[in-house]
């Protein structure tokens, strides 16, 4: 009788693009396979990038050493009338003799802590509060192209903190939602004798 076994056998498929000379490739993320693929041809137009400094919409401030102990102090980076694509979230500060144990150059840890609070696509989250300068880097510092660093200066400390995930998110056009999509930084402990704190977000807008 003849081996009918390789019937039961399959030879792998493989995709091609249209000359059939180069194969796709495929990238395992969390368990799956996934099609690796570039979504343009063309690199990000510069004219489309955005680098927005959280503002105080009572006055416009961007600085967030103010005090907030008694009444909170909100800094805000609002939806725009196209689709904002957020790739990073970056804190810059700089104070006299910084510690990690402590809020900077002040000689405790915050009350309350510095909380930031995103609205993207509609879903709300929040970040564990930052109390102690060391938290910039454990809380906040995440993602694959985080970043974190201290630079010591003859006339204080610079600090800067990066968020940046592997893929971006998104801050929806105003009036896609009911509430508008934003990004919220709420000072709520006294940070006014502090000599700099800013918060931005990296990005594009979407056209």
């Amino acid at each position: 009788m003849a081996d009918l076994g390789f019937l039961e056998r399959s030879s792998p498929v493989q995709i091609v693009g249209g000359d059939e000379q180069f194969p796709a490739d495929v990238i395992l993320e969390r368990g799956q396979k996934k099609l690796l693929v570039k979504s343009t041809t063309a690199p990000q137009i510069l004219g489309n990038l955005s680098f927005d400094y959280a503002i105080r919409l009572s006055d416009s401030s961007i600085n967030l050493n103010v005090n907030g102990a008694t009444t909170n102090q909100d800094f805000m980076i609002m939806s725009k009338a196209n689709d904002l694509v957020v790739n990073s979230l970056v804190f810059e500060c700089f104070a006299g003799n910084v510690r990690t144990d402590r809020f900077l150059d002040l000689n405790s840890e915050l009350a309350n802590g510095i909380l930031v609070t995103v609205k993207s696509e509609d879903q709300e989250f929040s970040f564990n509060p930052i109390r102690r300068t060391g938290e910039f880097d454990s809380l906040f510092s995440v993602g694959e192209f985080a970043d974190f660093k201290i630079i010591a200066a003859s006339s204080g400390t610079f600090i800067s903190a990066k968020f940046g995930l592997s893929s971006p998110f998104i801050i929806k056009a105003t009036g896609s939602f009911a509430i508008n999509d934003f990004i919220r930084v709420r000072v709520r402990d006294n940070l006014s004798s502090i000599n700099r704190i800013r918060f931005l977000s990296a990005g594009a807008i979407d056209v």
